[in-house]
């Protein structure tokens, strides 16, 4: 399995356990590195990653 199809993978089980477990999920939104970090995701260090519920109402800006 290549690197990208893992990465993939692995994005799929995240928004699953995210779905059916709601503590992960409440952990997830409200502190996304350390929800990350227990699954085994390191994120690298000056990187921020969050965590949002999409609505289509929503407007996102990226700076």
């Amino acid at each position: 399995m290549s690197e990208k199809n893992a990465k993939a993978n692995k994005m799929r089980e995240l928004i699953t356990k995210a779905w059916n477990d709601e503590a992960f999920k409440a952990k997830l939104l409200s502190d996304t590195h350390a929800a990350l970090k227990e699954q085994g995701i390191d994120v690298p260090a000056g990187v921020t990653i969050k965590a949002i519920v999409y609505c289509y109402n929503n407007i996102f800006t990226i700076g």
